[in-house]
Parts: C-alpha cells; sequence; structure tokens
C-alpha cells in the first residue's frame, strides 16, 4: 500500500512540472488554469515592503499628534519639538519641502532654545509663541521656507535679515520698518499687516510677492504701486493713504481689499473697470466695505463685467 501511494505521489509531482513548463510557453486554459502556481505567481517580497507604514502613522507613534486636515505636525508641548528632530536626524543635501511635514507650535512657553533642533523644518508656524526672538530665527534660518512668526514681539528688523531665503513670511503684528523688508526681496508672499513701522517705501522690496498683505499699516502709501506688476493678490485694507491714483496700476491684481480706505471714491473703481474691460483675466474680486466715497452704482458697473464685489 506505500509503495502505491509514493508511486502516485511521484506522478502527481511530475505532472506539476509538465503543467509548469507547459504554462511558461502557451497560455493555460481549463478550470483548473489559475490553479497552477508558476515563478510569477511568486514574486520576491522585499524587506522593505513588510510592515511598512504611512509615515504619518510612523509619526503618531513616535508620541507627535498630526492635523489629518493640513498635515501639520502640532506641537502641544514645546518639548515634543525634540521629538521631531529625533524622527527626521539627518539632513538633505539638497532641501525637499516634504522630507519634514510642516510644524505648528501651540506652546506659548516657547523659547528660542527650543528651536535649536529644527535646523531641518522648512515650513514653521510659530504664531502661537509670543517668547521666540531673534535669536531663534537663528536656528532656523538656513531651512526655513514657509515661516509665520505673526504676534512675536521679540523679532525685529535684525531677525528678518536672517529668513531672506524664506518665500513665505508673516511677519504681522511684529515691530518690523522698512529696513526689515529690504530683505524679502525674493519672498512670494508676504504679510506685512498690522505693522505700524512699515510705509510705502517698502513696497519697492516685495514685487516679487504674488501675494501681499499691508493692511493696519498706517503709513502705507499707494505712490510705489506701479511696481506691483506681478502681484495677484493684494491687501491694503484700513490702509488711509491708499487713493483712487494707485489703483489705476493695478493690472496684474485678480484679488483686490481695499476696506475702509476712506480716499478711495468712485473714480478709483472707474479705474479698476478701465483695467477690466482692457485685461478680462484682470480683477475678479473685490472688498471694499466702509468706503464712504464709493457708491453702490460704482459697485454694480464692476459686477456687471463679472467682478464679485463684497461690500
Amino acid at each position: 500500500m506505500e509503495a502505491l501511494l509514493r508511486h502516485i505521489l511521484v506522478i502527481a509531482a511530475l505532472s506539476l512540472c509538465q503543467a509548469k513548463d507547459a504554462h511558461a510557453t502557451q497560455p493555460s486554459h481549463g478550470p483548473l488554469a489559475d490553479l497552477i502556481i508558476t515563478d510569477r505567481h511568486l514574486a520576491p517580497l522585499h524587506c522593505d515592503e513588510i510592515d511598512q507604514e504611512p509615515p504619518q502613522q510612523n509619526l503618531l507613534h513616535q508620541g507627535l499628534q498630526i492635523d489629518p486636515k493640513s498635515g501639520k505636525i502640532i506641537i502641544l508641548r514645546k518639548e515634543d519639538l525634540l521629538l521631531v528632530a529625533e524622527h527626521f536626524p539627518e539632513a538633505q543635501e539638497e532641501q525637499d519641502e516634504e522630507h519634514v511635514p510642516p510644524v505648528q507650535c501651540l506652546d506659548p512657553s516657547t523659547t528660542d532654545d527650543d528651536l535649536e533642533h529644527l535646523w531641518n523644518v522648512t515650513d514653521l508656524d510659530l504664531s502661537h509663541c509670543p517668547l521666540i526672538t531673534n535669536k531663534g530665527l537663528c536656528f532656523v534660518a538656513d531651512s526655513v521656507i514657509t515661516i509665520n512668526v505673526s504676534n512675536c514681539a521679540g523679532v525685529t528688523d535684525a531677525g528678518v535679515s536672517k529668513l531672506a531665503g524664506a518665500k513665505s513670511v508673516n511677519l504681522s503684528n511684529c515691530p518690523i520698518t522698512d529696513k526689515g523688508v529690504v530683505f524679502l526681496t525674493g519672498a512670494k508672499r508676504v504679510n506685512l499687516s498690522h505693522c505700524p513701522g512699515i510705509t510705502g517705501a517698502a513696497i519697492q522690496y516685495v514685487t516679487n510677492a504674488t501675494i501681499l498683505n499691508l493692511s493696519h499699516c498706517p503709513e502705507v502709501t499707494d505712490e510705489d504701486f506701479a511696481l506691483l506688476t506681478g502681484t495677484r493678490i493684494l491687501n491694503v485694507s484700513n490702509c488711509p493713504g491708499v487713493t483712487d491714483t494707485g489703483l489705476k496700476y493695478l493690472y496684474s491684481v485678480q484679488n483686490l481689499n481695499i476696506n475702509n480706505c476712506p480716499e478711495v471714491t468712485d473714480m478709483g473703481l472707474g479705474y479698476l473697470m478701465k483695467i477690466k474691460t482692457i485685461y478680462p483675466s484682470s480683477l475678479k474680486t473685490l472688498s471694499v466695505s466702509g468706503c464712504p466715497k464709493v457708491t453702490q452704482g460704482a459697485k454694480n458697473t464692476l459686477r456687471a463685467r463679472g467682478v464679485k464685489v463684497i461690500d
């Protein structure tokens, strides 16, 4: 009986080998074709494919919190900033913006020294860290591309000089003057709102910005608006120095906020109307509330041209 069983097993093995060879030279047919296991079904499994977790999941295991919408690393305790450094210990020869996810620190007790290990972070939000000063910027100056230090009273013109390589800079409500803006010539997104030390002269240094916020800067005037040839989004709300004259130069602006600019009149909107007629792809959205010299008729004329007027 055992001899018979061995004979049957040998025959079965030979049959499988023959089936394999036949499958390699011609397509398999019949209901049992899918049951024949060949080399193509046995592709090698690499070790790095086993138990590989998404980067965000790995970060969670490290004790870091991830915002599922923005993908930012949210720091609730300044001590966790060290976890970011431990998870991304090696620098890249060429900076990769996706190498380290954006980091937002929400601990108001964060100080300059807590930033010492964040030398390879490219996107950093410190807007909730009022104790940050120019010293802290020195730690991240070489890598940061996007930075938000709004409401940091210790960040001055000297600190801005460390951000010359950044492409997106938010300095809202910082004691910045025109001297600091000199270092932002390469930035594409600039927020200088609520900086009373900024004047109209600063505009000449941010002409490369496609998004520019100068709102609530009482010393800003429109004398250099003609230099903003590449700006797409411009916010000069609550700037009493903005007049009709400046609006005639805003050919490239698609989203304009002139809320609470008391010197803007129907004539200024007339200039915007002419620009829209010549360049149909120009102004798309205009915020013009709180302008007592602008009439509803002038607003409706722009609306008829397809401009979304918010008042």
